[in-house]
């Protein structure tokens, strides 16, 4: 996990926790975690492409931490491309400058985004349940 900062139109920090990446020869995804303030911010802002009329059925009532699965802007891939190494895609984002294209959240669709449910105390062990909502730009993965 790697601490980041997205940068959001106006030029201020958006914290976010980098927890995995990939790439294929489609596209390039992340998954990050947000704090429930931040996510106010990405959800009153609407960052990552999350517009109200993108978002499907769902909800994050954002009292712990929210997960967004995320992809990349096609158009910058290309610029992604020379700076993945045997860190992956995480590393390659994280060691941008802040002002770099890919720090920017107007540079990522928001695909999943979702939040742990706090599940009864029987079942606390057993694993962990997410709930949330997907977008349009989840819809349109490989197309």
């Amino acid at each position: 996990m790697t601490d980041i900062d997205f940068r959001i139109g106006s030029g201020r920090a958006l914290p976010a926790r980098l927890l995995s990446g990939s790439l294929d020869d489609d596209s390039a995804e992340l998954t990050i975690e947000v704090g429930p303030e931040q996510w106010s911010t990405v959800d009153m802002n609407m960052l990552f492409h999350t517009e109200w009329g993108d978002r499907h059925d769902g909800e994050i009532e954002g009292a712990g931490d929210v997960r967004l699965a995320l992809r990349l802007d096609s158009s910058l891939r290309d610029q992604l491309d020379p700076l993945v190494g045997a860190g992956g895609v995480t590393e390659a984002v994280a060691g941008v400058d802040f002002g770099h294209a890919l720090r920017s959240t107007e540079a990522w669709y928001a695909l999943i985004v979702t939040e742990a449910v706090p599940l009864p105390p029987a079942l606390a062990d057993k694993g962990e349940l997410r709930s949330g909502f997907t977008t349009i730009w989840n819809d349109q993965q490989g197309q």
